[in-house]
């Protein structure tokens, strides 16, 4: 760390002296102003034409004195240079905020060099380089579109950004996909001076199955017409995924009844929670031999009794249960009901005695 003398007259005179050799020395970054930047250079790579990505360049003051910033200036249209604080004490710290300006000069490879003049505690400057590739043609962002982990009664809503540069005629006709279980909406946010820009905002209806879902959406695309007036298209593919879950947890999913004998009657509980109250509207299971006892209150857990009568037929069966549940609050669920299921797996012996096994 460097201090300036400034005090006394023999201070003075040292001031004067150094500034002097500073002064002399201003027509390019002098070492005590490098020393505040850890760097000097940003390469933006390749820029959508129409997008303005932003490079801070932080720097600070590392000096005894108040530092003060005259100005900051570009080189090039392509990139607006502002400071974050002009004026900084002892080992505060500040950033050159420079944005590459795409859409003001067009698609092309372009740089510029931003230059900082301190005019406290001395005189000097600090130039700074910025570039980047300007391209034109379609952009997604993000490109493809993750649900996440989401509950059926609780889909969440994902937006696209679409931006075309250098193609006035650029326009989305159509979206298109194999899985019946997505909405979309479209809209077009903007048009000027051959950027076009749409907002494609999806969600999954309440009929999507529960499971790993993993399919995508096809974007028809017209990107202008030929000489017979006929629209030329191409096909954009937008893939999308999501884990849906019940919104009804089922516990457990698998009961074990038996071995039984033949009209032998066996009890087990079954519990169905949710985030949100819920009430039991129905319960279906092909086999007669099952009844279930619920009550009809709405409550985030209830307790069902499942009861089974041992069939006539010896042997090993399987029987799913269905649960069918209301959720009142709809408003705040999304979805007016939800449904659960449960396996019960049953061992009917061949006469003689046979014991119950309890889950």
């Amino acid at each position: 760390m460097r201090a300036f003398p400034v005090k006394s007259a023999i201070g003075f005179i040292c001031f004067a002296a150094a500034s002097f050799v500073f002064f002399q020395n201003s027509a390019s970054g002098q070492p005590w102003v490098q020393k505040m930047f850890k760097e000097s250079a940003h390469d933006f790579g390749n820029v959508q034409l129409g997008d303005t990505p932003v490079h801070r360049f932080k720097f600070e003051n590392l000096y005894n004195e108040t530092l003060r910033i005259r100005g900051v200036t570009s080189s090039c249209g392509c990139t607006i240079a502002t400071a974050s604080k002009t004026v900084l004490k002892t080992f505060e710290k500040a950033e050159i905020v420079c944005k590459f300006n795409s859409p003001a000069v067009g698609a092309g490879f372009k740089q510029a060099t931003i230059t900082i003049q301190f005019d406290q505690p001395y005189r000097g400057e600090m130039q700074l380089t910025v570039k980047g590739n300007i391209v034109t043609g379609v952009a997604l962002s993000p490109t493809s579109i993750d649900f996440g982990q989401v509950v059926e009664t609780n889909l969440p809503v994902r937006k696209i950004k679409l931006n075309s540069s250098g193609n006035p005629a650029f326009r989305i006709n159509d979206v298109k996909s194999v899985f019946k279980h997505i909405k979309v909406d479209v809209k077009e946010t903007a048009r000027r001076n051959g950027m076009v820009s749409y907002d494609i905002i999806t969600q999954l209806k309440d009929t999507v199955p529960k499971g790993f879902i993993q399919d995508q959406l096809y974007l028809v695309v017209e990107e202008g017409r030929n000489l017979n007036g006929q629209a030329r298209l191409r096909q954009l593919t937008l893939p999308f995924t999501a884990k849906v879950t019940s919104a009804l947890q089922v516990s457990p999913e698998v009961v074990s009844m038996g071995p039984l004998k033949p009209g032998e009657v066996v009890k087990k509980k079954v519990f169905l929670k949710s985030e949100k109250p819920f009430r039991i509207r129905d319960v279906r299971c092909k086999s007669d031999a099952f009844s279930v006892k619920a009550d009809a209150k709405v409550k985030k857990v209830h307790i069902v009794e499942v009861s089974y009568t041992g069939e006539d037929e010896p042997g090993r069966h399987e029987c799913s249960l269905s649960f069918y549940v209301d959720y009142p609050d709809s408003a705040a669920t999304g979805s007016s009901d939800a449904s659960g299921s449960m396996k019960a797996i049953i061992e009917i012996a061949d006469g003689g005695e046979a014991k119950t096994t309890a889950n």
